[in-house]
């Protein structure tokens, strides 16, 4: 196998991972958030499997969280890329993932609809801005011009045997 060929997987297994993370890093922190109405009526994630309807308990998706993580580092390790090619596919996975995966999740986990019919104002250290679903979906959509540029640069390599 080629080494493009074997970076191209090594490349959409690093995004799988990514995006795995951004949906268990949703889902718990959307529970975090929920009322205890909300965490019982919850398909997607409960307390325990005793408790709520949810199809994985609370530290089930924390271990996929760890899984989504140390995947996506290691997977990254086996990367033979420049700097400029590997931030394209970090920065995309990542814009991509938490703003249309991450932040969908935990919409829907903590509120129950997709898209926040209000959505709330961020303080993150000292900057304080508006968050809107038309920003997520933007810097969604910059990922994924992100990752294709990426793969589209990554098609016009030389391919080393």
């Amino acid at each position: 196998m080629s080494l493009k060929n074997k970076t191209i997987i090594l490349s959409i297994i690093f995004i799988i991972f990514v995006l795995i993370y951004c949906f268990a890093e949703g889902a718990t922190e959307g529970f975090t958030w929920s009322s205890n109405q909300e965490r019982i009526n919850n398909q997607i994630i409960s307390h325990n499997f005793q408790e709520g309807r949810g199809f994985l308990d609370y530290h089930s998706f924390r271990n996929l969280e760890l899984l989504g993580i140390s995947g996506a580092i290691i997977t990254a390790l086996f990367l033979s890329l420049s700097l400029k090619r590997f931030l394209l596919l970090l920065f995309g996975s990542f814009a991509f993932g938490l703003s249309l995966i991450y932040e969908r999740v935990l919409q829907y986990v903590a509120k129950g609809y997709l898209f926040e019919p209000h959505p709330p104002k961020y303080n993150i250290l000292w900057f304080s801005f508006q968050s809107s679903n038309t920003t997520e979906i933007i810097v969604g959509i910059i990922g994924l011009i992100l990752l294709i540029i990426y793969f589209i640069n990554l098609y016009h390599l030389k391919s080393n045997n």
